[in-house]
């Protein structure tokens, strides 16, 4: 891909997450997050629809896990500076469940898997620990 301008790459991110919303499987109880990501060209070709995505949030003090959504699709372009950066499209729920970010780390590690302090990614090959995590962010659990 060419060099892309600033105001392209909002264009580009408003048209994929048109066309992910069109994917939606119920609109009543899902909508369309968007997430940009720079780097990572590795991890961005080995993501396909349909693929799990947790989302790990930090609002000031308050740092959770909402509720995994579907990857609907992406969009890549290459910034002025020619780095990669990827628009990710995921159905995520309206009302996600959250589950505060110790306890989910604590859940991970019974699953055999080490998050770091910063976790910008971290991708889940083994189809038991996937499950795992999927299971804890999947069921109603308090904040810890």
């Amino acid at each position: 891909m060419g060099e892309v301008h600033c105001g392209d790459e909002v264009a580009v991110q408003e048209r994929g997450e048109a066309e992910a919303e069109k994917r939606i499987a119920d609109a009543k109880k899902h909508e369309v997050t968007s997430s940009r990501f720079v780097g990572c060209k590795s991890f961005v070709e080995r993501l396909k629809r349909g693929d799990s995505w947790i989302l790990v949030w930090q609002d000031g003090d308050s740092h959770y896990v909402k509720k995994h959504g579907r990857v609907l699709g992406w969009k890549r372009i290459k910034s002025k500076t020619g780095i990669l950066v990827t628009y990710f499209y995921v159905e995520s729920p309206r009302r996600p469940k959250k589950v505060g970010w110790g306890k989910f780390k604590q859940e991970c590690r019974s699953a055999g898997l080490k998050l770091g302090r910063n976790v910008g990614q971290r991708e889940i090959t083994n189809p038991l620990q996937a499950a795992k995590v999927l299971k804890v962010v999947s069921k109603k659990t308090s904040s810890g």
